[in-house]
């Protein structure tokens, strides 16, 4: 039986998370949503990331404009499935609250993907 409790829509965008390891060091991984909802999303990922583990994320969508960096949505959640075998391999994580859109000024991370070409098109 279905227990989701917000839609969920296909789409592949990139995204950054980062991550506390053993002993507090934080990891920083990349990867590209597979699907993605208000309270949490699946991601693409070869990094692998223990079942349980807390996350933060941002998510960039494509620019409207070529001189502006997209939109970026921004979470914190919990590690709560990982599928190491498949063709994808890749984690789903539930947020903590809502996805929310972030209205600080740009990124070093957002700008860096900008520059390498993650949500331009060509």
């Amino acid at each position: 039986m279905e227990q989701r409790c917000s839609v969920r829509y296909r789409t592949r965008m990139p995204v950054f998370f980062k991550w506390a390891a053993q002993r507090g060091v934080m990891q920083e991984g990349r990867g590209v949503t597979c699907d993605i909802s208000t309270r949490g999303l699946f991601i693409h990922s070869s990094t692998s990331i223990a079942l349980g583990t807390r996350v933060d994320i941002e998510i960039e969508f494509p620019p409207l404009q070529k001189s502006h960096r997209g939109p970026r949505l921004l979470g914190v959640g919990q590690v709560v499935r990982v599928e190491l075998e498949s063709r994808e391999p890749g984690f789903a994580v539930r947020t903590d609250s809502d996805l929310r859109q972030d209205m600080a000024p740009e990124s070093a991370k957002a700008t860096a993907m900008h520059k390498m070409g993650y949500g331009t098109k060509g």
